[in-house]
Parts: C-alpha cells; structure tokens; sequence
C-alpha cells in the first residue's frame, strides 16, 4: 500500500489540478469540488488513472470516506445480472420471479419515478440528465460494496457491459434480452397508466434505434 507522502507528490499534485480545471464541480451534489477522490479506494486496489478519479466537495468528500470505513469494499465475484429489452416487455416481471431475497435491483425507470418524473416514459432532458446520473452512481456503488452472496439484476433498455477493473473486484457478468413484439409492448404500458400516443412513439423509438445498431 503506498504512503500518505506519495500523494504530495509532484505527480499528484499535477493530476490533481488537471483533474479539478476539467471538472470544477462536485461530481455528487454539483458545488464547486476541491477534492480529488479514488472512485475505488487505494487500499481496495484503485488506480490513479483518471477513469477512478472524481472531483468531489470536502463535505461529499468526507461522507465518502466514512461509509468506506463503515462499509468496506467487497473483494470477492460478483454476479451481475442484466435484463433488458424493449420498454414495457416484462422486465420487471422478469426480474421479480428470478431474485432471491436479499438480491440487489437496479431499475432506472423506478429512480425517475422516485425523484418525481414520469415513469411512463415522458422524459424530458431534465429528469433524464438527472436520473442517469444518480443511476451510474447507484450502480457502481453497489458493484463495489455489494457481498458476493447476493445477486445484482440491473434493468436496462440496452445491453450493458462492465470492467471489473472499475469497481475494484471480479465481476460475472450475464445478459438477459426479453423478447417481445411492438404490439405487446404497446399494450403492457398502456396497462400500466400510458397513452396509446406516447406508447406507440417511445417502443417505436427503441426498435428503430435496435435497427440501426445491428446494421453499424
């Protein structure tokens, strides 16, 4: 493990300030950063490449610290689960037959339901700016502090991937798609509360861009 002293070093002090010009506020709570954090802490096996490093306040800086203390990063594999798959295909539903309990849901519709969007897919830049930032957050801090015994399902509209060198320990990543019609998805969301109109154009928004994706 290295010493304190390295950290006051030339080399440091140079990423540092680079770091904090290129993103001068805090990457939790948006107030001017004067903290340059270890995404996956040192003593955990983190880097000083810049893809673990974050500009944070001191106070989300110090938060931080002590829920490490509190909470040591986990060291052993991971399973990670990813279901996705068109919006209103039975991800959920998929999800909630499948985990065991104690296992770890990550489902973006449900963070911008909690924070006061739409979960009906009326997503205005606002409230998906927002909700993708917490999302990323959410999910790499419970890649890296969640035990090894439980189970991660994170529910996406595309497929995802993970570098286990990000969170510090192994991951096992699998990928489950649910396959499901237009029509099927259409109707499942105006079952849930949606509009025909706004069903229709957010399902038909996701097979278009699938297309579009298979042919690049």
């Amino acid at each position: 493990m290295r010493s304190r002293s390295s950290y006051y070093g030339r080399p440091w002090r140079k990423l540092r300030i680079t770091l904090l010009n290129n993103e001068p506020l805090c990457r939790i709570c948006g107030q001017p950063a004067n903290e340059v954090d270890h995404i996956v802490a040192v003593d955990a096996g983190g880097t000083d490449d810049p893809s673990n490093l974050q500009p944070l306040c001191r106070s989300c800086h110090a938060a931080k610290t002590r829920a490490e203390h509190q909470h040591p990063q986990a060291s052993g594999t991971l399973r990670v689960v990813v279901v996705w798959g068109p919006p209103a295909s039975g991800k959920t539903t998929y999800i909630n037959t499948h985990k065991r309990d104690g296992d770890v849901v990550l489902d973006l519709d449900a963070l911008i339901a909690a924070i006061g969007g739409d979960r009906h897919w009326v997503r205005t830049p606002h409230w998906w700016r927002i909700a993708w930032d917490l999302f990323h957050d959410a999910t790499r801090a419970t890649l890296t502090y969640t035990p090894e015994r439980q189970t991660v399902w994170i529910q996406s509209g595309n497929e995802l991937s993970f570098e286990a060198d990000n969170y510090g320990r192994p991951i096992e990543v699998s990928s489950v798609r649910i396959e499901a019609s237009p029509a099927t998805c259409i109707k499942q969301a105006m079952q849930r509360g949606a509009s025909y109109d706004s069903s229709r154009e957010i399902v038909e928004k996701w097979f278009k861009t699938l297309r579009v994706s298979a042919k690049s």
